[in-house]
């Protein structure tokens, strides 16, 4: 149970700092640049985001189990991650207006593209191509949920602060954030070790 645990707690952190969802694999950038500056709403995004990119890999790790031996296995994963994200999403949906009608308020607007977002999918087919175990699953999904929201809370810091600056013409807006995101993961994969292909 404590090296279940541990497993669970060093994945996370390693899909939150190394192999962050949108530095090291650029998963839900075009959402995340697109993001109103209100941190409130970001971060709300960012919380479902979280809850089902988690609950997308645990599961998925189940499913996978069934498929992992057929010679199809790499046709089939994808759609069948796909068709997963939507009975969740269906779920959500589904028992958020019956239970939840409050709750389910606040976060109607945000459900959709949260949960059809890459950086609910990429976790969980990147957890699925890899050998891990249950807890080392779970860890990475929701580690990748986490980084997710660290990555848009700091990007949307930046650009506020980007707002204030003398930022040339053609570099305003859309162009300086890919700028500073480009430069942010070329610094964290010098500090993590990666090479760069040659």
């Amino acid at each position: 149970m404590l090296q279940a645990l541990a497993e669970f707690f060093v994945l996370a952190a390693t899909a939150i700092f190394a192999e962050n969802a949108v530095f090291s694999r650029g998963l839900g950038m075009s959402r995340m640049i697109r993001m109103p500056v209100d941190a409130v709403s970001r971060t709300r995004f960012c919380l479902i985001v979280t809850a089902m990119s988690t609950a997308c890999t645990g599961i998925g790790w189940w499913l996978n189990r069934f498929i992992r031996e057929a010679e199809y296995a790499i046709f089939i994963r994808p759609m069948l991650y796909i068709g997963l994200i939507c009975v969740l999403y269906c779920a959500v949906w589904l028992l958020g207006r019956k239970f939840w009608p409050k709750f389910f308020a606040g976060i109607r607007g945000d459900l959709a593209m949260a949960t059809f977002n890459c950086a609910v999918l990429g976790p969980a087919l990147l957890a699925s191509q890899s050998s891990f175990t249950f807890p080392k699953a779970l860890g990475f999904g929701l580690g990748s949920g986490i980084g997710y929201l660290g990555a848009v809370l700091l990007v949307g810091q930046v650009r506020q602060r980007l707002e204030l600056c003398d930022v040339p013409k053609a570099f305003r807006g859309f162009p300086i954030t890919l700028v500073y995101i480009g430069l942010l993961s070329l610094a964290l994969y010098g500090l993590i070790g990666h090479r760069l292909p040659i």
